[in-house]
């Protein structure tokens, strides 16, 4: 395919974007979006990734909006796949969940290269969300099951580990909840990016602290505090304090 030489520059300004986020330098990364986005205004990749950024920066509704934009005209099928991704973790993060669930649901439905990782990755992450939707409507078996749809494609999928943990949590099926939080951190620990490891940590350590082992939640809520968790400080003083009390009470 030709491509003119606007577009082969944005498309190599795009990469470094993408590296740039990656590396944790957002700011250089926007910037280098909006030059791309200059040079070709019409690049689905481009557009893409900037209504990426504008939802984990928490500007939904401009998310929503690109992204909408993008489903009406985007030919290439990757890129419909992560828009619809995108989009329905964006109606997610602003609590319209039937929206969401439409979104995640309509992913399976995209025609992707059988065997791609990409698509791999993508139909699994299309059950996690779906999966997602259930378990905020409290529907836990229901969740369960999406979830575990998500990880017989895709077994190391983090985000689906970590919300299965949480389920069986949930449930009080402790053992469970801790089996498959550790393995989610593992998965995030190979490419950390932006993923949430402290939150992860601090959620271990609830499950351990529910399952009475209370030495290594303590252990897991300092590991998240020294990741920036700081929500892990309350938990950790609530453990304290309960053990404290226990011990005074003999």
């Amino acid at each position: 395919m030709l491509y003119s030489v606007n577009e082969t520059i944005a498309r190599e300004i795009n990469e470094e974007a993408r590296k740039k986020y990656a590396e944790g330098d957002r700011e250089s990364a926007r910037r280098k979006l909006t030059a791309a986005l200059q040079l070709n205004p019409e690049s689905e990749y481009v557009r893409l990734n900037i209504a990426y950024m504008d939802w984990r920066e928490g500007n939904l509704d401009r998310a929503i909006q690109t992204l909408k934009a993008l489903l009406a005209s985007a030919k290439d099928p990757s890129v419909m796949a992560d828009s619809l991704i995108t989009l329905g973790n964006a109606y997610y993060d602003s609590e319209d969940l039937d929206a969401a669930y439409d979104y995640f649901e309509k992913v399976l439905s995209v025609r992707l290269s059988a065997g791609d990782p990409h698509a791999i990755r993508i139909t699994a992450d299309g059950h996690s969300g779906m999966g997602m939707v259930e378990k905020a409507r409290g529907n836990l078996d229901i969740a369960i099951a999406h979830f575990e749809d998500c990880l017989r494609i895709h077994p190391r999928n983090a985000c689906g580990l970590a919300h299965l943990a949480h389920c069986h949590y949930l449930k009080d099926n402790f053992a469970k909840a801790i089996e498959h939080c550790r393995l989610a951190i593992e998965v995030y620990e190979e490419s950390p990016n932006d993923n949430p490891i402290g939150n992860d940590w601090m959620h271990l350590g609830w499950y351990y602290e529910e399952s009475g082992d209370v030495e290594t939640a303590r252990d897991c809520y300092l590991k998240a505090i020294e990741l920036g968790e700081e929500e892990a400080r309350e938990s950790l003083e609530e453990l304290n304090k309960a053990v404290s009390s226990r011990n005074a009470a003999g």
